[in-house]
């Protein structure tokens, strides 16, 4: 609650340090880095990345910010966000920086918690959950690291191992990230638990946030709320227009099971939020 990315202590530092330009620059790059992380903002992405650029060309032992740039590349490639988010170098460029962090700081979880996500996004699964286990180890109480790891088991398809590693987060209900909410929803979703997932899906409020845009239509439309179904998916599309040619494409940034992937598929394509060609 006092040292995570989004505790009580980061929380002190986006007051003090970004509102005022004060503290150590790198300090004030990875706040605003994190809270990009959580918005989906294009716009704090974007400064965000430019900072850390700058900075770790100024000071090449910037361990933690070529983590949290591996991490924001990896981010624009998941969500596709922005206008380079279709280009396949950018994992390779993330993993570069990952590796990096990592020969800087070998005993960092955070570093590893990058390396972990952009192993499976580049579908090295074995060595991503290796990498994912190594930062557990190095810090079992970063309930993002935890949440990541037990998300990431349910996008390959171990659900029951995943909702179990998710069941030990120590982060609060009102402090998890959008994509905790997601993982909490896909996992409902596939048990056949249409309540549990249409609650996690309404819990993602953000319009910037296309997975839980994906989620909030899904389950609108399943539950017959055609006006919140449709709008909502309207919401995602303005969003990245790729959602309403290849919904699948976008869903196998992030799902690797293909079971699950072919099940929301058909799913949407049943409420006629998207028609396959």
């Amino acid at each position: 609650m006092l040292v995570s990315p989004f505790g009580v202590i980061p929380s002190r530092g986006r007051a003090k340090d970004l509102s005022a330009g004060l503290g150590d620059p790198r300090y004030r790059c990875a706040l605003l880095a994190v809270d990009s992380f959580r918005s989906f903002d294009l716009g704090q992405q974007r400064d965000a990345l430019a900072c850390l650029e700058s900075l770790i060309l100024l000071d090449r032992a910037f361990a933690e910010g070529f983590s949290f740039l591996a991490i924001l590349y990896e981010y624009k490639w998941v969500y596709g966000l922005g206008p380079e988010a279709d280009d396949a170098a950018l994992l390779d460029r993330a993993l570069h920086l990952a590796q990096r962090g990592i020969e800087l700081m070998p005993n960092n979880a955070r570093a590893w918690q990058a390396l972990a996500g952009i192993l499976i996004e580049r579908r090295d699964f074995e060595p991503g959950l290796d990498a994912f286990r190594t930062a557990m180890a190095l810090n079992p109480l970063d309930p993002v690291i935890v949440d990541g790891y037990g998300g990431r088991l349910i996008t390959l398809g171990e659900i029951e191992r995943g909702m179990a590693v998710l069941q030990q987060s120590k982060c609060p209900s009102d402090k998890r990230p959008s994509w905790h909410h997601f993982y909490l929803f896909l996992s409902n979703y596939i048990l056949g638990k249409l309540p549990e997932a249409t609650h996690e899906a309404d819990t993602m409020t953000s319009n910037s946030y296309p997975h839980g845009l994906f989620a909030r239509a899904l389950t609108a439309a399943l539950k017959g709320d055609n006006d919140k179904a449709q709008s909502t998916w309207a919401a995602l599309v303005a969003l990245r227009s790729a959602w309403h040619d290849n919904p699948r494409a976008e869903l196998e940034r992030f799902i690797f099971a293909p079971a699950i992937v072919d099940r929301l598929i058909s799913d949407l394509a049943r409420t006629g939020l998207y028609t396959p060609k």
